[in-house]
């Protein structure tokens, strides 16, 4: 509960913070700070000093796995602020609203680490999905950036009404919402159970960006200011990855039903990394490329949902902390051209070290 709350609050001083501090670097350095907090607030929730403990058992609960990949992803944002400190500056001039909103999308990961409740699930999901739709049209002046956060918003309703019709099927099989009591469900409708987890399977790939459900993707992460679009395909994918192994734990795997989903996953994971690799082939655009270099990575990330257990966990998370670093680097040195091309990186070495 401490992460979700401070990372809640983190983001209200951040709003308000602009109407005081104008200065980039100063902001940044306020926002290093209180991602430190959080983590504190994290490792505090690990030992079992949380705020308002057992109060919504009901809908959040403790989960160490969930807490501890939430302080990583906290710690990846932290190198990201860092190296981006002068970036943000040249979307705009409304830098403190830019780092609010990642601080609420951080609310939202803080919250899909520990539902217990599919309502909360849905609430989380949207709380980190929305900051992102406005970041991606921060950059008022170009109509790439509008075009990307119109599209960002309209695949994201999409899957979001898939999101809650699977939720609404779950609901209706098994009476409940509690994530723990999912695996009992009327053998009446069996049918529209097995439906609901094919809808919520189907509605985390959008926010994954694996294919056939990725199409959102290029245009997306082409038309967002480079230093958002390294945030968006890191941190926001780690998180949906986290909502998504979280809630298929409570997916029953001792029935004959279980391999037909193998059997799905299996070609979900065969096309996207298919479409990752080979569209990123005809690519102009090296932040096109970079989107499909992303979409072939959340294949990788979904081989761990084959058989979830403590190693496939930690390899997720091993993973996503990679991944980010490297994205990171790699989008920051994008960033350093006004028209990244192929034809930029030529002698790159030697023109800036």
């Amino acid at each position: 509960m401490n992460t979700i709350i401070l990372s809640a609050l983190s983001g209200i001083i951040l709003m308000f913070s602009g109407f005081y501090i104008k200065n980039n670097r100063a902001l940044n350095i306020l926002s290093v700070v209180l991602f430190f907090g959080m983590i504190v607030g994290g490792i505090f929730d690990l030992k079992g000093c949380s705020m308002f403990a057992g109060k919504f058992d009901n809908m959040i609960g403790q989960s160490l796995y969930g807490v501890s990949f939430f302080i990583a992803l906290a710690g990846l944002a932290i190198f990201y602020l860092l190296l981006n400190k002068d970036s943000f500056g040249k979307v705009g001039k409304h830098m403190a609203e830019y780092y609010a909103l990642i601080f609420f999308s951080f609310t939202g990961i803080a919250v899909l680490a520990q539902f217990h409740n599919l309502v909360i699930m849905f609430l989380g999901i949207e709380l980190m999905s929305i900051p992102m739709y406005i970041i991606a049209g921060t950059n008022k002046e170009s109509l790439k950036s509008t075009e990307a956060s119109v599209k960002y918003f309209l695949m994201g309703a999409f899957s979001t009404g898939i999101l809650m019709l699977g939720v609404t099927f779950l609901y209706g099989a098994t009476g409940t919402f509690m994530v723990d009591q999912l695996v009992n469900y009327n053998k009446d409708f069996e049918t529209i159970y097995y439906l609901g987890w094919c809808l919520i399977i189907f509605a985390f790939c959008f926010k994954v960006s694996a294919a056939p459900f990725h199409a959102w993707t290029p245009d997306v992460y082409d038309g967002t200011p480079t230093v958002f679009t390294s945030f968006m395909s890191t941190i926001i994918k780690g998180g949906s990855f986290l909502g998504f192994i979280l809630i298929l734990k409570s997916f029953p795997t001792n029935v004959a039903y279980a391999e037909y989903y193998r059997l799905l996953f299996a070609s979900i994971i065969i096309l996207t990394l298919f479409v990752g690799n080979f569209g990123a082939v005809s690519q102009k655009s090296v932040k096109r490329l970079m989107a499909y270099s992303s979409i072939a990575q959340a294949g990788f990330m979904l081989f761990v949902l084959f058989n979830i257990n403590s190693a496939s966990k930690e390899a997720l998370m091993f993973y996503t902390i990679a991944y980010s670093i490297a994205n990171f680097i790699i989008f920051y040195t994008i960033d350093q051209f006004k028209n990244p091309k192929f034809d930029s990186f030529i002698g790159l070495g030697k023109a800036n070290p």
